[in-house]
């Protein structure tokens, strides 16, 4: 007898919209990540502080975007200024917490004199230009800050000036630091959006047939436009179609160009048609469905949190903070006299 024969399925395409780009990014990202994840100690013995001759002071950078351990949204720097000297006078457009590891001295910040003595601590608003000051002739003073310059760097949206007022040094040997490096990104950020394109024309439109049931492209990428991180795709439902439902970190706006229909929101029905916006919070399950049995239903959304922010956004949209049963019980807890940790300490004066 003749064997019969079994018929294999065929393979199913491989699908190239803007969705599967999108995704792909993301995996790319958090495959990154995932490098890290393990270095939860940067070591001080291990952390080498270098002159740079642009801001006159020895600086590293422990974790952040110019560092061993990619940390995002923060960043931790340390510096040491030399005895005597200064800073350079410069302004950013992140923020920076300061805790005074060591010495004294006194900041300018926005015009205004702030003395201070070790651990005492400075917020730095950005886009105010500011310079630090070591008051002790023989001594080096140094501070220990974080900032959130990987965010708005993500962002594209990290801002540097420097004066050039650095003093010299020429006993120090001077190399290039995170400091230079920091500097050249925020050029390139600024020679990027003065050379990103301002118009997609929807003749250049192609929409690509994505896993989910439905046509799509990017009509405002991030990676053409040089956007902070937001992007604008258009999706195109078939005639009586509806698409798989998913959920994500981030809300998301849809806006219906053309046809009528309806999305699940958790479950819930909201009818939709041209000209309307729909609000999918952070993380709900939700489905668009096309009612029109005749007609394409299109519409454009925006991910709060794309593809270049959602690893960074993660730890900020994921609710509160939980915690485990297995502290001390706090109220019995004894505590030593201040002593050593009074706040009584040279230098403190306002």
């Amino acid at each position: 007898m003749e064997r019969e024969r079994v018929r294999q399925p065929e393979a199913r395409p491989a699908f190239t919209s803007h969705y599967e780009a999108m995704n792909k990014r993301m995996e790319a990202e958090l495959e990154e990540d995932k490098k890290y994840w393990d270095k939860a100690v940067t070591k001080a013995a291990d952390t080498k502080l270098v002159f740079s001759a642009r801001r006159g002071a020895r600086v590293a950078m422990m974790t952040g975007m110019f560092a061993a351990v990619k940390s995002k949204p923060l960043d931790g720097r340390v510096a040491q200024i030399l005895p005597g000297s200064h800073t350079s006078t410069h302004k950013h457009s992140y923020e920076t917490m300061m805790f005074i590891t060591e010495g004294m001295g006194y900041s300018i910040v926005g015009g205004k004199r702030y003395n201070w003595a070790e651990r005492d601590c400075l917020y730095i608003p950005p886009n105010v230009w500011h310079q630090h000051w070591n008051r002790d002739a023989d001594k080096p003073a140094g501070y220990f800050s974080i900032t959130n310059a990987p965010l708005i760097q993500s962002m594209r949206l990290l801002e540097m000036e420097d004066i050039g007022d650095a003093p010299e040094h020429p006993d120090e040997k001077a190399e290039e630091t995170y400091y230079e490096q920091e500097l050249a990104k925020a050029q390139e950020i600024l020679n990027d959006r003065a050379d990103t394109p301002i118009i997609r024309k929807w003749r250049t439109v192609n929409l690509k047939l994505n896993e989910r049931g439905a046509k799509s492209s990017y009509v405002i990428d991030p990676n053409m436009f040089k956007t902070g991180g937001i992007d604008m795709a258009m999706n195109m439902l078939p005639p009586g179609g509806y698409m798989m439902s998913h959920r994500h970190g981030g809300g998301a706006l849809i806006y219906i160009v053309e046809g009528k229909g309806y999305t699940l929101i958790d479950g819930v029905k909201h009818e939709w048609e041209k000209g309307d916006l729909i609000w999918v919070s952070h993380w709900c399950w939700h489905q668009h469905f096309n009612r029109d049995l005749e007609n394409p239903a299109v519409y454009i959304r925006n991910v709060e949190g794309t593809w270049a922010l959602k690893n960074l956004m993660a730890p900020l949209v994921s609710g509160a903070a939980e915690h485990r049963n297995d502290g001390p019980d706090a109220l019995g807890i004894v505590w030593p006299e201040e002593g050593e940790h009074a706040h009584d300490h040279p230098g403190g004066e306002d």
